[in-house]
């Protein structure tokens, strides 16, 4: 081989490595390029969720403390994106979704608590209902979902004999014991009769015995008796650690419905179970 080819070749070879080099440099020219773009990440950092129902055919599902963290190494809220969320609450099995529009921004590493008031949802609610799945959705302003977060929440239920509380509006609290229950027939319906005692429990002086009213959930699914119940109680104060032992009746309820939920509600205050009929 002459040197005239020998140098062909060489200078061949060269022209292959700059080639080669060159495209090295631009992959890691676009790496570098790539890595340098911040790009901001929205997630769940914390959920509230519980459920109650203030009446026995209604469900509230509250969410609170609903915290977004970014997570990211961009800003959201401003530049390329406006900040706007939608906060999608979904109920598994019952076809109800109720979705707010909110605005946030967030540096990197950032958390904003986004509802630091009660955010209600509320849907009907049937006899036995008592546990719920659901499922909250952060999502941008153009459909993109950034984060998920599942969540189950089960109604406080109680039983007959079981020990269950009043909390008054004032911060005042009463035991009230679950005694036993049965109906009485009265022409062509019936009453229901919740037999319970109260005691002054928590307070260190006498206190006005709470006022309850109660209502029934049948078999059938419909609500009766707010309007017609009346307690036994004799109205007088409850000195520290007195009890007193009287029914509640709730009346108007059909002979032939099924007796299956009481509620019992209270003037001034709220109690939190439905009390299961067995």
């Amino acid at each position: 081989m002459n040197l005239r080819k020998i140098g062909v070749i060489a200078l061949a070879f060269l022209l292959v490595l700059i080639i080669f080099s060159s495209y090295i440099n631009e992959d890691e020219k676009g790496e570098r390029v790539q890595s340098s773009v911040k790009i901001p990440k929205i997630i769940i950092e914390n959920l509230s969720v519980r459920a109650e129902a203030p009446v026995l055919d209604e469900t509230d599902i509250l969410v609170d403390n609903l915290t977004l963290k970014n997570i990211g190494n961009g800003s959201f809220g401003h530049e390329f994106n406006s900040g706007k969320v939608f906060v999608r609450i979904t109920i598994e099995g019952k076809n109800v979704t109720k979705e707010f529009e909110e605005y946030v921004h967030l540096e990197p590493n950032e958390s904003i608590v986004l509802w630091k008031s009660t955010v209600p949802l509320e849907f009907e609610r049937f006899p036995g209902e008592y546990q719920y799945t659901g499922r909250i959705w952060i999502i941008n302003e153009t459909g993109e979902i950034l984060d998920t977060k599942n969540f189950s929440v089960k109604i406080p239920t109680a039983k007959i004999g079981d020990m269950i509380l009043i909390h008054m509006g004032d911060g005042k609290k009463f035991d009230l014991r679950l005694n036993s229950w049965h109906t009485e027939p009265y022409k062509d319906e019936m009453d229901v009769i919740l037999n319970m005692t109260i005691k002054n429990s928590y307070s260190r002086k006498p206190e006005d015995m709470p006022l309850l009213f109660g209502a029934i959930m049948t078999e059938k699914g419909y609500v009766l008796g707010y309007r017609t119940s009346h307690t036994s109680f004799f109205a007088h104060n409850l000195l520290p650690e007195e009890e007193i032992t009287g029914e509640l009746r709730i009346s108007g309820i059909p002979k032939d419905w099924k007796p299956v939920e009481a509620k019992i509600g209270c003037l001034y205050g709220s109690i939190d179970e439905i009390v299961i009929l067995d």
